[in-house]
């Protein structure tokens, strides 16, 4: 329901939804009665029947009307296309386009969403934990090599234990606290050097 209301522009019921999910999956039990629904933190009485819909059906109607939605799968799709947000998804929506090849052959693109385009599926496919670590010890072999003694950490659902990841977080970080500082440009450029890396997307110099 989160993408769906995105989707739409409803930021603030895909906002709510969210809340609604994080609470979720904190609680201790599976919710046995619409009372307990609504007692969550954050939850409303709209959001109580739906939860509380999905607990005794499995099934939630308002999904199952957007699923439906041929316009909403399109903008869908198109979300889905890396370096384009929702809002550039209708737009392209707007325009007429209404395929992944109407995008490749029409539309302006940025050289972003290019890439996302050319490597669409193999950006949404899920890696194996095996995948992720591989990933993770050829960044730290680049890393170490530049700056002795850096720490790199793989995050994110790697760390949580789960069994397949969307993209592979890596933290980088030095017991001094300062010699990871500068690094993460020089890192990129090693990696290229040692075809590690074919694209760069994106590129954010902050540092911790």
């Amino acid at each position: 329901m989160v993408k769906k209301y995105k989707s739409t522009s409803d930021q603030w019921r895909a906002f709510g939804y969210q809340k609604a999910i994080q609470v979720l999956r904190k609680h201790p039990t599976q919710i046995s009665s619409w009372e307990e629904a609504r007692a969550l933190p954050g939850v409303g009485t709209r959001l109580a029947d739906k939860i509380w819909e999905i607990a005794e059906s499995g099934e939630l109607r308002k999904l199952n009307e957007f699923n439906a939605d041929k316009d909403i799968k399109v903008i869908e799709l198109f979300t889905n296309v890396w370096g384009a947000g929702a809002h550039t998804a209708r737009q392209w929506f707007q325009q007429g386009f209404r395929t992944l090849d109407d995008l490749r052959t029409k539309a302006k693109l940025t050289h972003q969403q290019k890439i996302g385009l050319k490597h669409y599926e193999d950006i949404l496919d899920r890696m194996p934990r095996t995948e992720a670590a591989a990933i993770e010890q050829v960044v730290r072999e680049a890393a170490e090599f530049l700056a002795p003694g850096v720490i790199a950490q793989c995050c994110g659902s790697y760390r949580r234990g789960k069994p397949t990841c969307g993209d592979v977080d890596v933290l980088l970080t030095h017991p001094d606290g300062k010699s990871h500082k500068g690094l993460f440009s020089k890192l990129l450029a090693k990696l290229k050097e040692n075809g590690k890396c074919s694209h760069c997307l994106f590129i954010c110099l902050f540092v911790w």
